[in-house]
């Protein structure tokens, strides 16, 4: 159980993470239309993921492990975290 929850979340989080590095790589690029639909497009994407993710996140799957388990899956995806690489203030409204 903790290895397919563990996996899932982790595929999760491995999307997460190239869709907002595709985000920064778009950022930095010229302004024009065809941009602004595939920022819009990306954070549509982006949005549906987390919502997705953080549904799971809160299902009660926590109550079927162990406290050990639980441990061991909350250091695991904890490791998975990273530090973004900028701020994304610059982006125009």
């Amino acid at each position: 159980m903790l290895s397919a929850l563990g996996a899932t979340m982790a595929m999760d989080h491995r999307r997460i993470a190239a869709l907002i590095d595709e985000l920064e790589q778009e950022v930095s690029g010229p302004l024009n239309s065809d941009w602004r639909e595939l920022v819009r497009r990306l954070l549509y994407g982006l949005h549906s993921l987390l919502e997705l993710h953080l549904q799971r996140e809160d299902m009660p799957l926590w109550a079927l492990l162990s406290p050990a388990e639980r441990q061991s899956l909350h250091a695991h995806l904890t490791g998975l975290r990273r530090k973004p690489k900028r701020s994304l203030s610059h982006w125009p409204t």
